[in-house]
């Protein structure tokens, strides 16, 4: 992620007046700030890569945002998006999110929400590179989760998670053995807990769920009803990669 408040933004929409907002506020907000109404011009922009975080209208004239998330995603580009949209149904919040999306923001919104929005999921995905615990290794199990590059693998398998889900993994070893009741896990991985809620939590879980399967490794996630999540039948540690480097290869 870029350093600080000069991380780099693209604002897809087919609505001028919105794009103007928002580029405005982002830009009094400290943001770098492209924009553009056009899939195929955002569609290239981020394979280019260099963008901390995508705001996505659903609805553009060629083509849905949704179809633009899914197929970065299927592309291996793990930017994060934020779906600003017109559309309330909850059909549409659940298949957004269910895609990957870290967050979704109905217009009309205000512009303090906006950037509270952007700055929460900008924090989750992204923050200050370099720091300490970001070149932290956590392993649990047969899992290993890299903050420094954003990597997790299970049994050397590599895992292909979106941002939101590499957060909530990350909270669940952070936490391994234990289980955390649902609000415990909105309140750590929803860092503001805008946006977020029973329904949220019970998709993101089951995506993650998906990706931690398979036939020949036991399953660790485990729903405990009524209470919430965990992550149980290993041991959880946190290992310095810079001091363990020659045990990592």
């Amino acid at each position: 992620m870029n350093q600080g408040a000069r991380a780099r933004l693209l604002v897809v929409d087919d609505e001028q007046g919105i794009v103007e907002v928002v580029t405005t506020a982002l830009n009094s907000a400290g943001y770098q700030v492209d924009s553009t109404d056009q899939a195929h011009i955002a569609i290239e922009a981020v394979r280019r890569g260099g963008l901390d975080a995508v705001i996505l209208d659903v609805g553009l004239g060629d083509r849905s945002g949704f179809e633009l998330m899914e197929r970065w995603t299927a592309e291996g580009h793990r930017v994060p998006v934020i779906f600003l949209t017109a559309r309330t149904d909850e059909e549409d919040v659940t298949r957004g999110l269910s895609i990957g999306a870290d967050d979704y923001i109905r217009k009309p919104f205000g512009v303090k929400e906006l950037i509270a929005r952007v700055e929460s999921v900008l924090r989750r995905t992204g923050g200050q590179s370099g720091s300490i615990s970001e070149r932290d290794v956590l392993r649990f199990a047969d899992i290993r989760l890299d903050r420094c590059r954003f990597e997790v693998y299970r049994s050397g398998r590599p895992l292909q998670l979106s941002p939101i889900e590499f957060r909530l993994l990350e909270v669940l070893m952070e936490n391994g053995g234990r289980i955390l009741t649902r609000g415990q896990l909105i309140d750590r991985v929803w860092t503001s807990g805008e946006g977020a809620d029973d329904s949220t939590l019970e998709t993101t879980i089951s995506r993650l769920r998906g990706k931690l399967h398979s036939p020949e490794e036991p399953d660790l996630l485990v729903t405990r009803r009524g209470i919430g999540y965990g992550l149980v039948g290993g041991s959880a540690t946190s290992i310095n990669t810079a001091s363990n480097s020659k045990g990592q290869q």
